[in-house]
């Protein structure tokens, strides 16, 4: 859940999920309660409004709960949340994705992105906006692809790179026709290709392995976005970025936007008086409260790819037994768990039975089963029981990408790391 100010303008385990359907909501300034209904995974709640009715100028303060220790995304200490909101002012990236999750075209960058093979390999082809240049005045080539893709792709142990996912798929970069085209080919197939270069960095960054671990510690070395980087105050804790006017796309609104940090307990204050204009609660209710008690804010809410879930330590010796397990998983009652720690937010928490799909996406459907419902007595038989299988999850057709009961070998499944809801385009 977002809140604004009103203004002029991991071991391996078995994992037991809650879903929260969407946080507490309302749209009249000073709190109030909104009806308890599923906020539908392709709609934002935002205030709508068309761009040239917007008024130029201005400055937002943003919350951050801390300043960021390294502005390089890929680099092992910089794959924070605080660091993606401000380099996504900065920094382009291939696709954005809309309030369903669906990637679409940043044709700031881009001209066009497809996949121009798949047989006997896949390929897909970028071809790069000729306005497209970084801060220092250097044009955007295929370069930058190529030397992205060497760095992230695991090969070289010397980069420091927060994950490999997707670039340790590909086989080649290479240059196309001419400096504006980058062709990408993957070894296998390889669906999550939109997830690429999000965001794309330099290749004087990505070439120097020093520059790459340690360059952007102390700041952003380079932009090529509608915002440049114009400070950082460690006394204040404050990062300052300014309108770039070479920036090719369209201008942006503000003139400044100011990136906080504030402890995450003290951003309700400082909402209230007037130090920020936005912060972000999730599912805390304590936060949500008084949220609703403060005036001037209006208070957002939308569905999105977050729950909570209960580990199972799939290495633990009492646990090696399928049996146990399955007793485990049905003698915890989610829902009442959910109705506990979620349902003060004023939206339906219910369990989450599927570990692909959201509750609100299209193409849920509980695959749980009899071990995903909640049944103590079933769950004592299987405890005590000297040998044999428990009843198994009753087939449901379609099949996910893990059992329910998940054996050693399986893993917790994460939020996604820079994608749906992603960092939206700021203007």
């Amino acid at each position: 859940m977002k809140v604004s100010r009103s203004w002029a303008a991991l071991v391996p385990a078995t994992v037991l999920s809650l879903a929260l359907a969407g946080c507490g909501s309302s749209n009249d300034n000073g709190g109030g309660g909104g009806p308890k209904a599923v906020p539908k995974a392709s709609q934002n709640d935002i205030n709508a409004t068309p761009r040239d009715q917007l008024k130029d100028g201005g400055t937002f303060t943003w919350a951050l709960t801390q300043i960021p220790t390294n502005f390089n995304l890929n680099e092992l200490d910089g794959s924070l949340k605080d660091n993606a909101d401000v380099m996504g002012a900065l920094l382009p990236q291939a696709f954005y994705t809309d309030a369903a999750g669906t990637p679409y075209l940043n044709k700031d960058l881009l001209d066009d992105a497809s996949l121009t093979s798949t047989d006997p390999k896949q390929v897909v082809t970028f071809k790069i906006n000729a306005k497209a240049a970084w801060s220092d005045g250097t044009k955007i080539t295929a370069a930058d692809f190529v030397a992205q893709w060497k760095a992230l792709n695991g090969t070289n142990a010397a980069y420091k790179i927060s994950s490999s996912n997707g670039y340790d798929q590909i086989a080649s970069v290479e240059q196309g026709a001419d400096d504006h085209q980058a062709v990408v080919t993957f070894k296998t197939k390889y669906a999550d290709w939109k997830a690429l270069y999000g965001p794309l960095y330099p290749a004087s960054t990505n070439s120097d392995t020093k520059v790459f671990n340690d360059g952007w510690t102390a700041k952003p070395l380079i932009s090529a976005g509608p915002f440049k980087f114009k400070s950082l105050d460690k006394t204040a804790k404050t990062i300052t970025l300014v309108r770039d006017d070479k920036w090719w796309g369209n201008k942006a609104k503000l003139d400044t936007i100011v990136f906080r940090a504030i402890d995450a307990d003290a951003q309700i204050d400082a909402l209230a008086n007037g130090e920020i204009d936005e912060l972000d609660i999730g599912p805390n209710v304590d936060n949500y409260t008084r949220a609703k008690g403060v005036q001037g804010v209006t208070l957002h809410n939308a569905g999105g790819p977050n729950f909570r879930h209960l580990t199972m330590n799939g290495k633990s010796a009492v646990l090696q037994d399928v049996n146990v397990r399955q007793a485990l998983a049905m003698g915890i009652d989610r829902s009442r768990i959910a109705a506990a720690m979620l349902g003060p937010l004023n939206t339906p928490a219910v369990p989450l039975n599927n570990h692909i799909y959201m509750t609100n996406q299209n193409g849920y459907q509980d695959n749980s089963g009899d071990v995903g419902k909640f049944n103590p007595d079933k769950a004592s038989r299987c405890w005590t029981r000297p040998a044999g299988p428990c009843p198994r999850a009753a087939p449901t057709g379609r099949r996910t990408a893990r059992s329910w009961t998940s054996s050693s070998s399986s893993r917790p499944r994460s939020r996604p790391r820079r994608r749906s809801p992603s960092r939206s385009r700021r203007c």
